[in-house]
């Protein structure tokens, strides 16, 4: 599913979760904002399939399924500090 580059703006649903099927999930260089929902973590996008998320306005903390690279740069400016 290619997304990318679509000024798509607003949070990524968590029933995008439900996608089980997906190899491919392109949602980069868009507008989206709030926290990546942990659902993610059931795409079916191992070492063989393409994610792209990065360049988008989301916040940490970020699902334990996706690394640095995963997520890549976000415009965290916007986001409400972390509590500790």
């Amino acid at each position: 599913m290619y997304l990318n580059v679509n000024q798509l703006t607003g949070e990524i649903p968590p029933e995008i979760g439900n996608l089980t099927n997906l190899t491919t999930l392109y949602l980069n260089n868009n507008q989206l904002t709030g926290e990546i929902p942990v659902e993610i973590c059931n795409l079916n996008i191992g070492e063989m399939g393409l994610f792209l998320i990065h360049s988008n306005n989301l916040c940490p903390p970020y699902p334990e399924c996706l690394t640095e690279e995963d997520v890549g740069y976000q415009d965290t400016s916007e986001c409400q500090p972390l509590s500790i």
